[in-house]
């Protein structure tokens, strides 16, 4: 290819010639060399440099450690006078700690035969508790067991006097009072003796049991609070005196209804009934009384009775009061009209004094067209049909009645609603 002739070519064309200088004719071996010659000085230089730093350093770590090892020489030295003092005082400590050891496992082994001294007196107790449990009645844990027990079968009102089944109660008997709260219910056996009165009165402790209680706190019971009294398959409620005379005269709820058996109950009892005895009719015979009084008695009372759910409504109440004012106001209406009606017959001219004024007055209402017009649309001319000589009569006869009927205002109603009270009771 050395010999190849391309020079008729164009250069562009041409294939490049081969450089065939030595390495010392061209430019850029030298500029290789100084440029690596320049490169290997300065690693030397810096190899140099690096070793004569390296060597500093490692003299100086060299007086370093052996500083150090003389100070160690010297701290093992001090510690090891600090370690002989260190040990004679633990062991002047470990014979305190052996001492007090010693003591401890005194300590201890008195604790622990107190223990089980303890535990064995405890587990002494549990048996005698035990065994005094076992010796105890059951009784109810809650107001459900007792009335599964009881299978009560209805519930009625106790009345002013007692009832049948505790007249004719004989010694041996025995009946559950039950007295609710906002955190449970009180439940008390009660047995009969032979004068009729408590002989035992028992406490349900709510675990199962039944422990003595006190029958002065009893009977503080019965006297204050309503309650709820069990015998064999019939209840009764008990509502104390001071509960009816309070509900005797009560402030009528405004917009609000009024359910009397919540509140000669009280709401304990009352939710305690709902639920547990409202299934199968068991409380269709607790009925209650409502009267709306008026103020000084002017009038009769507004009467309800009322089942043992029902409650009286603000609008019951508003339209019961309305009524009785709108049947007064009605009465005294029809009284004045009657006093009214003799005086309105005696100003009233009879149709027979009509017509004899009319007929003397014939010939001047004849003459008169506008008169005469007006006088046969009313009467028909003189000589009319007999049909509206009576009817014209009955208007003449017939009282006229008042245009517009008074009615009964709500202030009305507000004020005796303000002015009267509520009274409840039971139907016994």
């Amino acid at each position: 290819m050395r010999n190849f002739d391309n020079s008729f070519m164009p250069q562009r064309f041409r294939l490049p010639e081969k450089d065939t200088r030595l390495f010392y004719e061209k430019p850029e071996w030298w500029a290789a060399f100084v440029k690596w010659a320049i490169i290997v000085v300065l690693l030397l230089g810096a190899a140099g440099f690096g070793a004569t730093f390296a060597l500093g350093k490692w003299k100086e770590r060299k007086h370093r450690l052996e500083v150090a090892a003389q100070e160690a020489r010297l701290r093992e030295l001090e510690t090891a006078k600090e370690r002989e003092a260190k040990a004679a005082e633990a062991n002047a400590e470990k014979a305190a700690r052996e001492k007090a050891r010693e003591e401890a496992r005194a300590e201890k082994e008195r604790a622990r035969r107190e223990k089980r001294e303890a535990e064995e007196q405890r587990r002494a107790d549990m048996e005698q508790k035990r065994i005094e449990m076992e010796s105890r009645e059951t009784g109810p844990r809650r107001i459900s067991d007792l009335e599964k027990q009881q299978q009560t079968a209805g519930v009625r009102w106790w009345g002013k006097a007692e009832p049948p089944k505790f007249a004719d109660r004989k010694e041996g008997d025995e009946y559950w009072c039950v007295f609710p709260s906002d955190r449970g219910e009180t439940i008390i056996r009660v047995k009969v003796g032979a004068d009729k009165t408590p002989a035992a009165v028992d406490l349900a402790d709510g675990t199962g049991y039944l422990r003595p209680y006190e029958r002065a706190l009893l009977d503080e019971a019965v006297t204050q609070r309503p309650h709820l009294v069990l015998m064999d398959r019939a209840a009764w409620v008990r509502v104390p005196q001071h509960v009816l005379e309070k509900a005797a005269h009560l402030t009528v709820p405004k917009r609000t209804s009024f359910r009397p058996a919540e509140f000669l109950l009280g709401e304990d009892l009352y939710r305690l009934m709902r639920s547990h005895f409202r299934t199968n009719n068991r409380l269709e015979r607790l009925e209650c009384n409502v009267a709306m009084h008026w103020r000084d008695e002017s009038h009769a009372p507004l009467t309800w009775t009322l089942q043992f759910d029902e409650s009286l409504g603000s609008a019951s109440l508003n339209h019961a009061i309305e009524d009785a004012l709108q049947a007064d106001l009605d009465a005294a209406n029809g009284v004045a009209s009657k006093k009214a009606a003799p005086k309105q017959a005696e100003k009233t001219e009879s149709p027979e004094k009509q017509r004899a004024s009319l007929t003397s007055r014939g010939t001047s209402l004849a003459g008169s067209q506008r008169t005469g017009r007006r006088l046969g649309e009313n009467t028909k001319s003189l000589g009319g049909s007999s049909l509206s000589r009576q009817n014209q009569a009955e208007e003449v006869a017939a009282p006229r009645e008042p245009e517009r009927k008074e009615k009964v205002t709500r202030n009305d109603v507000q004020r005796v609603i303000d002015e009267g009270y509520l009274s409840a009771s039971f139907v016994e």
